[in-house]
């Protein structure tokens, strides 16, 4: 059924791009001399009805299609019930109505062309007519991917209806201009050909600003809907988007060849029927280019799909920046590309162009290209670009630790350092996944190895051991193991306009009251988050309990968790709002983040009491363990003010929910 919707609206465009395009070539031609004047006007009022007539029926025939995609039968499409239905509870039916009526305004409006134009003049008569046009193709985004764009939604509608007013004068007026070359480069008299070759001429020099608000309208409609390159190459909506690309070079080339090679001898009977011919092709391929659009319509976007990455290599700053060599060789390959560019720039001097130099120059260029991004290049695998479908929470992560402690423990060691006994004997040492270059990998390579293993080392894959859910939940888990090797340097002090960390997420209960969220709490003030051992903190939490009132009033919500709730299960001493459900996923996981420079391993027990001060973004800014030669949050003052500091930050954009 996809393939019937993609042809559906394929043939929706193409009448609704045509009517503005031939009203277009209706003002370029508008002087046509008298004796041709009714021929003119017959030729385009017939073009523009047989556009209305194929908007009207396949719009009524789109609408069938709709309704067996909102029910799923294949019989709701001949169900005037289920019609009325997706036209009244559907904004795919409220912008259909609204263009419908448009079209049919429009149809009225040309067959009752020549009273208007006696009436208003032949200015406001193709006005109106325009306005009709526009509104009616302006309204497509709105039943498209444009309006689903949050944030900016504004912004990627009114880019998208640039895009289509610019296709639809360039397309419509390519499609009148194909008609009027064929009819009259075989069957034409004197006038109606040169009235032809004028329209061309006239279109000829607007076309190069249609094109460029085409192809620069379509770049950011690019970049909002597939906005990376993995996107662009590894998802059908951005090939679809390349295959755009890619017909739009032959447009290009004949565009510039009728232009600058036939245009001053179109008068030509011979070069007139060469120029139908080239100018028919341009449609053609044109049309292919409407079809790819109608496809993309119907294609999720590429910044909502994993995308499947189809080179077995990428780019990577963040994964080479330290290997020995790496600025040096990055230099020489820059260098010899400005070389290769100003050869390239002397051999295409004005006047003084020599193909050899030109050559030279582009392959010197090409060569310092290669040189330069060598340095950057990784392995990469199908997966390396797809995100974790399983959120950065703490189940997630906790989960991840237990599956990860059943099946890798023996080589990384309990603390992930690489120290396991199994792994000591080996010719290449496990590696260390506490380490900074856990988190330049990307969660795709991560999972490839997971499932796969790794070649030429003794790491196994683990597709039949552990669901890919739990594959997930591992890549969470080593995510946050090499985020808290980087969190050693937290301490109790927030440095200034600098989150990085990102704090897990969690669900929680608070009482008798469940559907609580970190990610809820945090929105509205910073979260001061206590991990405590009863009775070991009892002095602690009665300190925070009375000063509560003080911590509210300096902008921090206090949520309080106990790292052993079995002391808690009789009588309940706590005041505090007191964490329920997954304490101890929640405990395990934020136990991570426990590590300082003087801490060694994950493997350690951790400290019986522990504070995180996290912003209203999502990030963990400070935290403070009891005990050491300073007091830390023993100060209340000191607390108070790290809070007040935190919450006079401007918002920073919150870390993402699904790691990359």
């Amino acid at each position: 059924m996809t393939e019937i919707g993609v042809v559906l609206r394929w043939l929706h465009l193409l009448g609704a791009l045509s009517l503005p395009g031939l009203l277009l070539v209706d003002w370029l031609s508008r002087d046509a001399p008298p004796a041709i004047g009714a021929w003119r006007a017959r030729l385009l009022t017939r073009c523009a009805l047989f556009a209305v007539l194929l908007f009207i029926a396949s719009g009524l025939l789109l609408l069938a299609y709709q309704a067996t995609v909102v029910t799923g039968r294949l019989a709701a499409a001949f169900e005037l019930e289920v019609w009325l239905g997706v036209l009244r509870d559907t904004r795919f039916g409220a912008v259909w109505s609204w263009r419908m009526l448009l079209v049919l305004l429009l149809a009225a409006l040309i067959l009752a062309r020549t009273r208007l134009e006696a009436a208003l003049g032949e200015r406001y008569t193709f006005m109106l007519c325009g306005v009709l046009a526009v509104a009616a193709l302006g309204l497509i985004p709105w039943a498209g991917h444009a309006a689903a764009v949050e944030p900016g939604a504004t912004f990627a509608l009114a880019s998208a209806t640039l895009h289509l007013i610019a296709v639809a004068l360039w397309f419509g007026a390519l499609a009148l201009l194909t008609w009027l070359f064929w009819r009259t480069a075989h069957a034409g008299s004197r006038p109606q050909h040169a009235f032809a070759a004028l329209t061309l001429k006239r279109f000829s020099a607007l076309a190069p600003i249609l094109m460029l608000v085409l192809v620069g309208s379509g770049i950011v409609n690019a970049v909002i809907h597939a906005d990376t390159i993995p996107a662009l190459l590894g998802t059908d909506y951005g090939r679809l988007i390349l295959l755009k690309l890619a017909l739009l070079v032959p447009v290009l080339a004949l565009a510039w060849h009728i232009r600058y090679r036939l245009l001053d001898r179109i008068e030509s009977p011979a070069v007139a029927r060469t120029g139908a011919r080239l100018i028919r092709r341009e449609w053609l391929i044109a049309a292919l280019i409407v079809a790819c659009a109608a496809a993309l319509s119907l294609t999720p976007p590429g910044r909502h799909v994993s995308p499947d990455w189809p080179l077995p290599f990428s780019f990577s700053y963040d994964a080479t920046y330290d290997e020995p060599g790496f600025a040096g060789r990055v230099a020489i390959g820059a260098g010899i590309a400005l070389f290769g560019a100003a050869v390239l720039a002397f051999g295409m001097r004005p006047r003084a162009r020599r193909r050899g130099v030109v050559a030279l120059g582009g392959g010197v260029f090409l060569l310092g290209v290669v040189a330069g991004f060598a340095p950057l290049a990784v392995d990469a695998y199908p997966t390396t670009y797809w995100r974790t479908p399983a959120p950065y929470q703490a189940l997630s992560i906790a989960q991840g630790a237990k599956l990860f402690a059943q099946h890798c423990i023996a080589c990384h060691g309990s603390g992930g350092r690489g120290d396991g006994p199994a792994g000591r004997g080996l010719s290449k040492p496990p590696a260390d996944l506490t380490a900074p270059h856990t988190a330049r990998h990307t969660a795709g390579d991560l999972f490839w190895w997971l499932t796969h293993g790794i070649p030429a080392t003794a790491m196994p894959g683990f597709a039949a051991q552990i669901s890919v859910e739990g594959r997930w939940d591992v890549v969470n888990f080593l995510r946050a193991l090499s985020a808290a090797h980087q969190a050693r340097r937290l301490g109790e002090r927030v440095e200034p306009n600098r989150p990085w960390l990102a704090a897990p997420d969690f669900s929680y209960t608070l009482g008798q009251d469940s559907g609580h969220a970190l990610k809820d709490a945090r929105r509205k003030r910073a979260v001061l988050l206590v991990f405590f051992t009863w009775p070991e903190s009892a002095a602690r939490i009665e300190e925070l309990t009375r000063q509560r009132g003080a911590l509210h009033a300096a902008g921090a919500e206090l949520l309080a968790l106990p790292l052993n709730p079995e002391a808690l299960r009789g009588a309940n001493p706590i005041k505090l709002p007191l964490v329920g459900d997954g304490q101890v996923e929640i405990a395990a996981t934020y136990s991570l983040f426990r590590r300082s420079v003087t801490t060694r391993s994950n493997a350690e027990p951790p400290p019986t009491h522990l504070e995180f001060l996290i912003d209203r973004s999502g990030y963990l800014r400070a935290r403070w363990i009891p005990g050491g030669d300073f007091a830390g949050w023993a100060d209340i003052k000191l607390l108070l003010g790290e809070i007040k500091r935190l919450n006079r930050e401007p918002p920073a954009s919150p870390p993402d929910d699904h790691v990359h």
